[in-house]
């Protein structure tokens, strides 16, 4: 089932509007590979639409990309059956000579 575009649209913009910004933990440990997701004003609390935004982001992002992939393809295909019939359309008015 396609993913609602204009749905998503409005939980994107719901959000905070950052910046966003990536910080490593600084908890002192050599191995820690975690980080923290600073955002603007939240001193770390979510309101309910950034928490909206993260869940749709990673639940739609990958369907979506998918999505985009094939509707790519899709065009290329096209487009490589559109020059294939104007060139046989040139070649049968006699119009390749």
């Amino acid at each position: 089932m396609p993913r609602d575009l204009e749905a998503d649209l409005a939980i994107c913009e719901a959000a905070t509007p950052g910046p966003y910004e990536i910080t490593t933990c600084d908890c002192g440990s050599p191995v820690c590979s975690q980080v923290f997701i600073s955002i603007t004003n939240t001193e770390g609390r979510l309101f309910p639409e950034d928490a909206a935004f993260y869940v749709a982001a990673r639940n739609g992002w990958p369907e979506t990309i998918r999505e985009l992939q094939a509707a790519e393809a899709k065009i290329d295909r096209l487009q490589n059956e559109l020059q294939l019939y104007q060139e046989q359309l040139q070649q049968s008015r006699g119009c390749g000579d």
